[in-house]
């Protein structure tokens, strides 16, 4: 008989590596000297918000993966990712602000970061609800 359960099951591992991996991602990117990041010759004016959006659509994806994994994910457990994105969103640009010198809070980054995590929940939710119907 086993006494004691493990903290995680087997099928949550992958989702939870993950999640955790692109969380520190963004946290490494977003708080690099901006001089160091890569160009790639695309420079119209807002491409740093789509890369923003991608991000945290990326973030809201994985994190929501971890949640199904671990069981339901519904309307509430959707909110929650858009509220961790948002609050994730609001740590980096406090970080940006008071830990670097070559970059500088942004309120527009959060909005797009919170916008790119909406996008990913209502696909999800929209591919869910396909999916059961």
């Amino acid at each position: 008989m086993k006494i004691t359960k493990p903290l995680l099951e087997p099928k949550e591992k992958p989702y939870l590596i993950s999640a955790t991996a692109w969380t520190v991602f963004i946290a490494i990117l977003c708080l690099m000297n901006s001089k160091s990041l890569p160009k790639f010759g695309i420079g119209f004016g807002g491409f740093d918000k789509v890369v923003h959006v991608f991000l945290h659509f990326v973030f809201a994806v994985l994190w929501s993966g971890y949640i199904k994994a671990r069981g339901k994910y519904e309307i509430k457990q959707a909110f929650q990712v858009i509220l961790g994105s948002l609050l994730y969103g609001v740590a980096i640009e406090i970080a940006q602000a008071l830990f670097t010198t070559s970059r500088k809070a942004d309120i527009v980054d959060v909005f797009a970061n919170t916008f790119g995590a909406f996008l990913a929940i209502v696909l999800l939710l929209s591919i869910q609800k396909r999916i059961k119907n």
